[in-house]
């Protein structure tokens, strides 16, 4: 794996600790929109990152990263929270905004988003090198074997889909009764054009292999009870080993992996369908 990509990741945070044009001021309760702030720690994680990598601790090195990515994804998403209330504010007339400051916050919010895209692109890419090195070293992790109820969680063993385990131990009996339809409020602004529909659960298949059905599939939204506040987020990525996904209140994106993709779906995962 070219060591360049830690270096990509390091290069496109430090790039939003400054905002193109400067930092805007004036603006009501003594706000000022600036670059992101708590971003000077990501450098020496990445070396702490690179150097497990170099020791052959690909395991270590994904998770770490993928902690990271989850990290900054949360700086980002409180910076968009906070421009895009200032914005709403000046829209419903509950703050003086002149409309040349309001442009300004507006400029500010798309040179961001201009900032954090590159960003989210090199976070996915070593990722998606760390996955593929974990995967060649047998998912072995700090150098010990995987243990048994990581081989039991979806997406482990040798198959290149997170839909598939190798294990016939992580069928539908390993999972708790599904839980009754979740509150069609928990929805949000999705409850006028979605619905509830399957709740996803492991099946064993006739192969004997376990499967997540309905397979999770790109472009797809889902209702995960799992996540802090539960909501609905729409997966972006199959990848091997992981999956991608976008989460519209924070305005970011994270990956999920076999684990965390296990304990989701015991706390409960729905597709939702069109009404």
């Amino acid at each position: 794996m070219d060591s360049i990509l830690f270096s990509n990741v390091s290069t496109a945070i430090q790039r939003t600790a400054n905002l193109t044009g400067g930092a805007v001021r004036g603006l009501p309760g003594g706000n000022v929109i600036e670059g992101l702030k708590g971003i000077n720690s990501f450098n020496s994680e990445l070396a702490e990152a690179q150097k497990e990598f170099n020791q052959g601790r690909a395991q270590s090195s994904l998770q770490r990263v993928r902690q990271m990515e989850m990290t900054f994804n949360g700086i980002s998403g409180r910076w968009n929270s906070m421009v895009g209330s200032i914005i709403a504010s000046a829209r419903q007339g509950k703050v003086n905004l002149s409309l040349q400051k309001l442009n300004e916050v507006k400029n500010a919010q798309a040179k961001m988003q201009q900032l954090t895209g590159p960003v989210n692109k090199t976070f996915r890419d070593l990722i998606s090198a760390l996955d593929h090195a974990v995967s060649n070293e047998g998912h072995a992790s700090d150098g010990e074997t995987m243990s048994d109820d990581d081989a039991q969680s979806p997406s482990s063993g040798t198959s290149e889909d997170p839909n598939q385990t190798t294990d016939e131990n992580s069928s539908t009996a390993s999972v708790p009764t599904p839980p009754e339809t979740p509150d069609p409020n928990l929805l949000e602004r999705f409850a006028e054009k979605y619905q509830y529909g399957p709740k996803l659960k492991i099946e064993a298949g006739a192969d004997r292999k376990a499967r997540i059905r309905p397979k999770i599939e790109s472009g797809q939204f889902y209702f995960m009870n799992g996540i802090d506040p539960p909501g609905v987020v729409r997966v972006r990525e199959v990848q091997r080993q992981s999956i991608v996904i976008y989460d519209s209140r924070h305005a970011a994106e994270a990956s999920i992996d076999a684990a965390e993709l296990k304990r989701l779906l015991n706390a409960g995962i729905w597709l939702l369908e069109p009404k």
